[in-house]
């Protein structure tokens, strides 16, 4: 078993140092970087990207880059591209003149394959679901003095749990989610839930684990092979399944 054990951690090591000489290799030798971006203002690490440079100081760091590669500059943290743009007139451009260019989003690490929904999908198919979606919002009350009605009837209910704890010490996290969540339950199926529903518990549990497993993935992020090491690698495979979990209760 010893044997076997230790045969294995040695394949795993290899394949790991063999997988990264390829890589610094590739990267050391042919660097491929696309055409129609904005410069760089500084060349990028193989592999690494300008990730060793924001380490320490990230905000003063690009206020140096700003002066030296104007408003507009792109940077590679790990394997990710992106389009740094500094001044107000320009992110006004980008974002509103130029919105149907710029309105797409990359992929979520995590959701793949799932295109649907306003969290997941993209262009033309996004801007009808959204607007879609405004409209029905609109019609049960959002946005309207209406919606105040069931934020009051909610409060009510919140109050009288906390008042059934006869000022004993509690920890109310769970407690305010559930009464949060209820507003927006309330608006869109129509119910409120119990504060011991099981499913809702269950659904508020699954997101919870997500936002936690989610504090520490950003070097998956930016290098998403990451999430092919055996184990749970950054909590990656925890965040995947909860998020799986939440996907198959709603689609």
């Amino acid at each position: 078993m010893l044997t076997s054990d230790l045969f294995s951690l040695a394949t795993l090591c290899y394949t790991a140092i063999t997988l990264a000489f390829i890589l610094l290799v590739k990267s050391l030798v042919k660097p491929t970087y696309p055409s129609n971006i904005p410069p760089f203002p500084v060349r990028p690490y193989p592999i690494l990207g300008h990730f060793p440079y924001v380490m320490k100081g990230q905000r003063v760091k690009m206020q140096e880059w700003r002066k030296t590669a104007g408003d507009i500059f792109s940077l590679y943290i790990g394997s990710r591209l992106y389009v740094v743009i500094n001044e107000c007139t320009l992110i006004r451009e980008a974002l509103v003149a130029n919105a149907d260019a710029l309105s797409n989003r990359p992929p979520l690490l995590h959701f793949e394959g799932s295109t649907s929904g306003l969290l997941f999908s993209n262009g033309s198919l996004w801007k009808e679901q959204r607007a879609t979606s405004v409209s029905i919002l609109r019609s049960f009350g959002v946005g309207k003095s209406s919606l105040a009605s069931k934020i009051s009837e909610e409060i009510s209910e919140y109050l009288k749990v906390l008042a059934q704890l006869g000022g004993r010490p509690e920890d109310v996290r769970m407690l305010t989610r559930t009464s949060t969540s209820n507003i927006i339950c309330s608006i869109i199926v129509g119910k409120r839930f119990d504060y011991h529903d099981p499913f809702l518990n269950a659904f508020l549990e699954s997101f919870e684990k997500q936002v936690r497993a989610a504090e520490n993935l950003s070097p998956v992020t930016v290098w998403p092979w990451l999430r092919y090491i055996p184990g749970n690698f950054l909590n990656s495979k925890t965040l995947n399944r909860e998020a799986h979990v939440v996907i198959e209760q709603f689609w």
